[in-house]
Order: structure tokens, then sequence, then C-alpha cells
């Protein structure tokens, strides 16, 4: 699922795109700061089979992000920063085989990436580091205007970091979602 990309040359411009991480769903959303606000270009997610080898379905996510960012050209990739429970240490190993597909695009691309903790990026949107999903997605329908929130919690946390990576980049950009 992705929404129509607009224009993609990027002369002086501040575009930033937000990843969230995931084997079965990456989600992705490329934000511009424009004039002290946030323009939505373009979100979806890159889905990969289970029943393919490990090794496809990371060449699949590459390739995809690889295109995304070719396209975009954005200055800055926010990837959501590793975590994992100690009961699941399997989970912290697949999300790192991942992450490291999405940093070697982010290199080849030749654009910086910074790290966010889901809690930074909840505290930018709602004021608060431990906000539900529901409200960072209701913040991020408000802050960026949107008919709806988004459909997926992997693009609605990929916006959530976005907004992060634009901020430390721009600080024209808003600081929160609006009241």
């Amino acid at each position: 699922m992705s929404v129509a990309a607009e224009e993609t040359s990027n002369s002086g411009r501040t575009i930033v795109v937000g990843i969230d991480p995931g084997l079965r769903a990456t989600g992705f959303a490329v934000l511009e700061v424009v004039n002290g606000e946030l323009k939505l270009h373009h979100l979806g997610e890159v889905k990969s089979s289970a029943k393919r080898p490990l090794q496809e379905r990371l060449e699949s996510i590459f390739a995809e992000l690889e295109a995304i960012l070719g396209q975009w050209k954005p200055r800055m990739m926010a990837l959501e920063k590793l975590y994992s429970a100690y009961s699941f240490p399997y989970t912290a190993v697949v999300m790192g085989h991942v992450r490291g597909v999405l940093c070697l695009a982010a290199q080849r691309a030749g654009m910086e990436v910074t790290e966010v903790a889901p809690t930074e990026a909840k505290k930018a949107l709602t004021g608060y580091g431990r906000a539900s999903k529901q409200q960072v997605s209701v913040a991020i329908g408000r802050l960026l205007g949107l008919k709806e929130p988004p459909d997926s919690e992997h693009i609605a946390d990929a916006l959530a970091l976005a907004v992060v990576g634009a901020l430390r980049l721009d600080s024209s950009a808003p600081s929160q979602a609006k009241k």
C-alpha cells in the first residue's frame, strides 16, 4: 500500500524518511519540512512472505527501500532503535538483520541515519512517552492533516519516526501535534 508520489527532486529541501523495521512488514513514511510545516509525500509498507527464505525477504526489503530512497533522496533516515524483551531474543536477531539491510541502503544513498526510541517518538507527538498506539495515530493525523489515521501500526510508527527525524534536522518543524 502506498500513497502516490508527487515530486522527486531534493535540491536543498529537508526530506526525511521514517522507517519502522520488520521482517513481515517494514513501514515507511517520507516527509518534507516546508516553511515550518510537515508535508507527507509517500508512505506504505514493504511486506515479505514468511514462506520465502530469509535472504530473499531481506533482499526484497533492501531493493524496495533502495528504490524509495533513490526516488525521494531524503537527507536522513529516522530508524526505530532496536529493543527486545529478554523473553524474545530471536526477535532482536531478526530485527538486527532487517536493520542491517536498511542501514546499508541508507549508506549507499549517502544519507545520515538517526535512531529514535519509540518513547521519544511518542513524547514528540503526544507529550507523553508512554502514549498508546491509538493516541499516537490520532496525533499524527492531526499534525499532518490526514482525513483518517494510518490503517497500519507500521505506517503510523514510521510517520512518528519521520516527524522526530524532521525535528532533528529542521528546527522550524512543528514540535508537537496541535491540541
